[in-house]
């Protein structure tokens, strides 16, 4: 079934697609092990009543990236997947999730809902974007804004990435505040994309 699903999800995936209010998304910062991830899941849905039945894993093996869809009729379905995702939320506080990596250390996981090929892209280059500028920039305070993809140094923008199309990343800069804050824009692009190589490679596919 699971396989079933997963060759669903990726002829689906159109890249600027319509989102499925069905589909949870979930993100590791390192790699993980997919049966690790579904314990986190299942425990997630009996939390708030949906049994582990009523929803189906795709992803790989081992890897930093997965998807949960519910099953039903589409508005029960998207309703399961709404009350296992406000579930991560307490109090107004993001839980902090975690799950096993291969060495037997903790990975942080993140959950989302469902987005489009494109959105998870720019999402990804932006939070590696964020990643370096707080490295070159550690007394100031680095934002990173999904809800415009953009940058922000101490409160002022500082760049913004869109893409037309898969790998087709573009960077457009505040080239005032970049000039200020002594940012050497090609530089930081090059560190962003062999970072980004980077990350790929260490993943060994089973």
């Amino acid at each position: 079934v699971a396989n079933d699903v997963a060759r669903s999800l990726e002829t689906d995936d159109s890249y600027d697609r319509d989102v499925d209010p069905t589909i949870l998304r979930l993100r590791s910062v390192e790699a993980v092990i997919r049966d690790s991830l579904a314990v986190l899941v299942k425990n997630l849905a009996a939390d708030v009543d949906i049994a582990d039945n009523l929803f189906e894993i795709s992803g790989p093996p081992l890897g930093r990236n997965f998807a949960v869809r519910f099953i039903g009729a589409q508005g029960l379905a998207a309703r399961r997947a709404r009350k296992v995702f406000n579930a991560v939320r307490r109090d107004g506080d993001w839980q902090k999730l975690f799950c096993d990596t291969p060495a037997g250390a903790r990975s942080q996981v993140y959950v989302d809902t469902d987005k489009s090929p494109r959105t998870l892209e720019i999402e990804r280059s932006l939070r590696l974007l964020g990643k370096v500028l707080r490295e070159k920039l550690p007394d100031k305070q680095v934002a990173v804004r999904k809800r415009d993809f953009q940058i922000a140094v101490d409160w002022v923008p500082l760049a913004k990435i869109s893409c037309d199309a898969p790998g087709k990343i573009v960077y457009q800069w505040n080239v005032s505040e970049a000039v200020r804050l002594n940012i050497d824009r090609a530089l930081v692009v090059s560190e962003v994309n062999a970072f980004s190589a980077n990350r790929d490679q260490s993943v060994q596919w089973g």
